[in-house]
């Protein structure tokens, strides 16, 4: 071994604990996305995140449009690293709310009314388009499957305004109580249930062609920018802040 390479081994041992030795820092106050996961979400700017690992790994290791890599260990296939995410355009619930909104403008069209108009929908994707551009928290369903929180939010209002409120009428339970009463001979009864049924169907759907519905869209979208994060940490080995 020459004495240079012998010098630069040394050098590559004396610093290389520096740079990967070190146990990964979650940032402060960041929240895990989903239970279990290796995911983080913090309201922070993806500026303020970087710089914040940047004190304490220096400059990222790799880094493109606000997308950085941190290593912190190294290990025998390739470096354990805290990779920062920022503007994903992977969020779902808005661009459902925007197809939901886009439905009644075109029915209102159909139907030779103004449901919403043209220039109210493109105000309203503008004014919250950004939605698209955010991550969210994971939670559970009715199901108990985990869901982004613009989804589940989204799958509330739709819930509610959409046809999802019929199916909550149970129609069909109604109907064969209905059709008991009727062979046991109770007239009346049976068909005031089936009126009630109707009366309620056709109120929702004359509701769900509204103009009223556009605004509890915008209501289901403002919630949606209540829980909003712009910036993803994923700490590779699925580390925890309990580890």
């Amino acid at each position: 071994m020459t004495r240079e390479t012998f010098l630069l081994a040394v050098f590559f041992l004396a610093v290389t604990p520096a740079v990967f030795c070190q146990k990964p820092v979650l940032y402060p106050g960041a929240v895990v996305q989903r239970p279990g996961s290796n995911y983080y979400l913090t309201s922070d700017s993806y500026e303020k995140v970087r710089a914040f690992y940047v004190g304490i790994y220096g400059e990222p290791d790799y880094e493109k449009e606000k997308t950085a890599t941190f290593f912190y260990e190294e290990t025998i296939f390739e470096p354990a690293g805290i990779h920062l995410y920022n503007a994903s355009s992977g969020s779902k619930g808005a661009t459902r709310v925007f197809t939901a909104l886009h439905r009644l403008k075109e029915r209102g069209k159909a139907e030779g009314k103004e449901i919403l108009s043209r220039q109210r929908y493109d105000e309203i994707v503008r004014n919250y388009e950004y939605l698209k551009d955010h991550y969210f928290l994971y939670t559970e369903d009715d199901r108990g499957n985990f869901v982004p929180e613009d989804e589940f939010i989204y799958r509330k209002y739709n819930k509610k305004l959409d046809a999802g409120a019929i199916e909550d009428m149970n129609v069909e339970e109604i109907t064969q109580k209905a059709q008991q009463l009727l062979m046991q001979g109770k007239i009346e009864e049976g068909r005031e249930m089936l009126e009630r049924l109707q009366s309620s169907m056709t109120g929702h759907l004359e509701f769900s062609g509204s103009a009223e519905v556009v605004d509890d869209w915008i209501e289901c979208l403002e919630e949606m920018g209540t829980c909003k994060f712009p910036v993803l940490i994923r700490i590779d080995n699925a580390w925890s802040g309990n580890n």
